[in-house]
């Protein structure tokens, strides 16, 4: 009987039924197994001390394994570029499954756009998967791993017996995902400008409005002549930002003369020049609420249903009341379910008292809360109206009695008409303008939902309107917050428009 058999006898039988002794160890080990003994507490430690050191000491005599075709290795070379941080390298352990091949896709598309690197310690199993035969979603991973695994990843390749990561942006850009076109562009177009526009020009026509304007941001580099025809393609993507198709076409008409003009050559000096432009228009429009021409000041905040006025009217309490004035609100939209008591949760919370009817007249309501504001020396008189659409005739004229309410308890008000748009509305936006002014001349504009949106274009589209007249921008809400209301500023607003 083997020494290895004697181990095996021992662990089946157990310590109290045999003891391990030197005898049944190389003579290298016996005084190993005595000094165990001496330390250890019961048979069952000498039994598992004495197997481990048998068996490492087996092990040790083995000769290693040779190759049939040594491959000769050398160094990697030096990473330029960092890792994916402890997170994300956690998440990705968990999800080398196949059955989280999706979101492992997902994941290396989101370490591709921040440029970031996996790991070497988890680079064989990346890269043994995407070899694994009858792999549903080998290829896309490899396409994705070229720029994901580096220097070392491209170094260890060679040397698991796996061909390099080949690169085949002409075969998978017809099935890809708009995620993975996006990578690929992005690499295509670095290495070859022209050869990024065809493949985006060949399926142009296909996107969405949203698609085109993301592939439009890939765009970083390379612009030149052979870019002429393409910069055409840029209106779709400001349409698809709200613009409108005359604001746009006018911009375009400015970038290119200033793109000759200028001699400009990158996409971002493009970007800048666009920006002016747009900065060029928004700044007449941008404007501050005078607070000190009067007392009380006389607010009315008109707009269709669902802007988000008495949201609106909650966050500027909250703003006015943070300049040091006193606010009076009143609950003019005596006609949208419990839109007196939304208004008064916001008058608690900001600490402004709430002048209410139970189904009263909204021009009443406001008449009275003037009224109450001027006996009562307050700074600010906030008046909510009901949500109308511009084609309700009816709702439209009740507007014009609810100012004259207003001006029979304080001749000059309402001394601000406020039209409060969704920002999500698009080009509606332009129609509500002209007619809510039509109805009670606006003094300001407040956008909102702006959060929820990547558009917001047709504040560039309003300016542009009122060119002549400006209305001014007074606020846009880009969040759900108190502290989400943000006076407008032409510059940033640009900024966060095209990038």
């Amino acid at each position: 009987m083997s020494i290895t058999d004697n181990v095996i006898n021992i662990a089946l039988l157990g310590t109290a039924n045999r003891e391990m002794t030197s005898g049944e160890l190389p003579e290298d080990l016996a005084g190993t197994l005595e000094r165990v003994k001496e330390n250890a507490t019961d048979g069952e430690e000498v039994f598992y001390k004495g197997a481990a050191a048998f068996f490492a000491y087996y092990r040790s005599g083995l000769e290693p394994l040779k190759l049939k075709d040594p491959v000769p290795v050398s160094e990697a070379g030096p990473e330029m570029r960092p890792y994916v941080g402890q997170k994300a390298a956690a998440i990705l352990s968990i999800l080398l499954g196949e059955k989280y091949a999706n979101m492992l896709l997902f994941w290396y598309r989101k370490a591709a756009e921040r440029e970031q690197l996996i790991p070497p310690e988890y680079l064989p199993q990346v890269l043994a998967r995407v070899f694994q035969p009858g792999s549903q979603t080998a290829k896309r991973e490899r396409q994705l791993l070229i720029s994901l695994v580096g220097n070392r990843g491209r170094w260890l390749l060679p040397i698991m017996g796996y061909a390099a990561l080949q690169e085949e942006d002409e075969d998978t850009w017809e099935t890809a995902t708009h995620a993975d076109r996006k990578l690929i562009l992005s690499r295509v177009r670095r290495e070859n400008p022209a050869r990024g526009i065809e493949m985006l020009r060949a399926e142009w026509k296909n996107e969405s409005a949203q698609h085109r304007a993301e592939f439009l941001a890939c765009l970083e580099i390379g612009l030149s002549v052979a870019d002429e025809d393409f910069l055409e393609e840029l209106e779709f993507a400001l349409i698809s930002a709200d613009m409108g198709v005359s604001t746009v076409s006018e911009l375009l008409g400015k970038l290119r003369d200033t793109i000759q003009l200028k001699g400009l050559k990158t996409q971002e000096e493009v970007r800048e020049a666009l920006r002016e432009e747009i900065v060029a228009l928004l700044t007449p429009a941008q404007g501050r609420i005078n607070l000190d021409r009067t007392k009380p000041i006389v607010m009315m905040m008109v707009g269709v249903n669902g802007a988000g006025k008495t949201t609106s009217i909650g966050k500027i309490s909250k703003w006015l009341s943070s300049q040091g004035k006193s606010v009076l609100l009143a609950a003019g939209d005596t006609f949208r379910a419990a839109a007196r008591e939304q208004l008064a949760v916001w008058g608690e919370r900001n600490r402004v008292e709430v002048i209410s009817q139970t189904g009263g007249d909204p021009a009443a309501v406001a008449f009275d809360a003037v009224s109450a504001g001027k006996a009562r020396g307050s700074d600010v008189v906030i008046v909510d109206t009901a949500g109308r659409l511009t084609t309700q005739t009816r709702l439209m004229e009740e507007l014009k009695r609810i100012a004259r309410s207003q001006n029979k308890s304080l001749e000059g008000a309402p001394h601000e008409v406020i039209l409060v748009i969704d920002g999500t509305n698009g080009q509606n936006a332009l129609a509500q303008v002209k007619a809510f002014d039509e109805a009670v001349p606006l003094t300001g504009l407040i956008i909102t939902k702006l959060d929820g949106t990547a558009k917001g274009g047709v504040l560039v589209a309003i300016s542009r309107m009122r060119a002549d007249n400006p209305i001014p921008i007074y606020f846009i809400g880009v969040g759900e917050s108190i502290e989400d209301l943000q006076p407008f500023d032409a510059q940033e607003f640009a900024k966060a428009l095209i990038g």
